[in-house]
Formats: structure tokens, C-alpha cells, sequence
């Protein structure tokens, strides 16, 4: 069963009736924002990104009220980024106004998402392919999640090998019971698969915390 990672979303469901019938919940911690907040009063046409950690919390705070077990959730990694046109070239930081979708990519060929072979590609090259300014990223620590602007007016926010590390340790600090990948086809040459899987989610440090987790929630501490 997916499962939104928004609390706007998440409340319209009833979660401690619908967790008996499934084996797990995935949680899909991504697409939170885009360009379908614009005509949202509350958000409007702003850059922000499409999946952090501070919103991802708030969601998994519902769960926890609800008391639903953390070694049912899964927790959604992204391989693909949200991108926006920015209304001001200087004003680049998250938050800032768009004024449309970021421009399509050459293989998703979609305006607004971009993998992350792509991403990987404009940070390669530089740029776009559309002069301008060559492409910056910004990790942002606390959100995880890491925000690329490049070709002035173009801005994506992504997940590469370490923001997607720090949602791992997130993961295994908060017992959940595993990671989830949409999707697998967006990393082409598997850099992050191989990043993710074989870098965190094998090593001795999260197999230890792991087990503390089962024996914590086992014991009642």
C-alpha cells in the first residue's frame, strides 16, 4: 500500500483501520511540492523542494500519533528531480517564485522532472545547453536534499548519493522498517543504486542500528 507524504493528504485517510490489511505502508516522500502548488493560496507558484526531510517528519508524525508500527514503513527515495523556471533570475534560493515548469529533459522529455542521469549530466557539462550561467548545487543539510540552479533561470532540487544517505540514516534512526526506490529505470548507470544500497544500506553501522531498533521495539523502550 503507498501511502502520501503529506499531512494534508495523510489525514484523509484512516490509518489504524487500514494498517491490519496490508503488509507495509510505503510512504512516497516525494513530489510534495511542484508546479501544482501554484494555484494553492497557501503555497502559490514558489520553488521549493520536492522532497526534504522536514516535511517528511511532520508526515511520519501523523503515524506516530496514530500509533502504527515504524517497521511497517517503508520510506520513498527519489531518483528524479522537480524543476521550475524561475520569475527572477536572481533570486534563486528555495522559496523563490517560478513562473513555470523547469524545461524538459532529453531522455524524460517532460518539462518539471528531470533524473537523475540528467541532473548528473548538466552538472557534468556544466549547464543546459542554454548559455548562461553554469550549474551551481547547494546541498541543503537539514532538509537533505540537494538544490541545483543553472542556465540563469533553471532550478531543480534532487537527491544524489548523500542526501539520499542522510535519508537512509534517517530511516534506521527512526526504525523504520525499510527504503523504497521510484524509480530504479531514472538512474541509468546505477551511481545511485549502487551508491545507496551497497554504501549505506549494507554496512555494519546500519545493521547494528537496525538491530537496536528490533530489540527497542521489542522490548518497549
Amino acid at each position: 500500500q503507498t501511502q502520501p507524504a503529506s499531512y494534508w493528504y495523510l489525514r484523509g485517510f484512516n490509518l489504524v483501520a487500514l494498517e491490519p490489511y496490508v503488509d507495509f505502508l510505503n510512504i512516497m516522500t516525494y513530489d510534495i511540492h511542484g508546479t501544482w502548488d501554484a494555484p494553492i493560496p497557501s503555497l502559490g507558484p514558489h520553488a521549493l523542494a520536492h522532497t526534504n526531510l522536514t516535511e517528511i517528519n511532520q508526515a511520519l508524525e501523523l503515524l506516530w500519533r496514530n500509533n502504527i508500527n515504524p517497521h511497517r514503513i517503508n520510506l520513498g527515495l527519489a531518483f528524479y528531480g522537480r524543476s521550475f523556471t524561475l520569475e527572477d533570475p536572481q533570486c534563486t534560493q528555495p522559496g523563490c517564485r517560478y513562473r513555470d515548469a523547469g524545461r524538459a529533459g532529453p531522455c524524460t522529455n517532460t518539462a518539471g522532472v528531470l533524473s537523475a542521469t540528467e541532473i548528473q549530466g548538466i552538472l557534468a557539462s556544466g549547464g543546459g545547453g542554454g548559455g548562461g550561467m553554469r550549474a551551481r548545487q547547494t546541498l541543503d543539510v537539514a532538509a537533505a536534499v540537494q538544490i541545483v540552479v543553472w542556465d540563469q533561470d533553471q532550478w531543480v532540487s534532487w537527491d544524489d548519493e548523500v542526501t539520499l544517505g542522510l535519508k537512509v540514516e534517517f530511516a534506521n534512526r527512526r526504525c523504520l522498517g525499510g527504503t523504497m526506490v521510484w524509480a530504479v529505470d531514472l538512474d541509468a548507470d546505477g551511481t545511485l543504486i549502487n551508491g545507496v544500497v551497497f554504501r549505506f544500506a549494507f554496512t555494519k553501522a546500519n545493521n547494528i542500528t537496525h538491530l537496536l531498533c528490533i530489540r527497542s521495539v521489542q522490548g518497549k523502550q
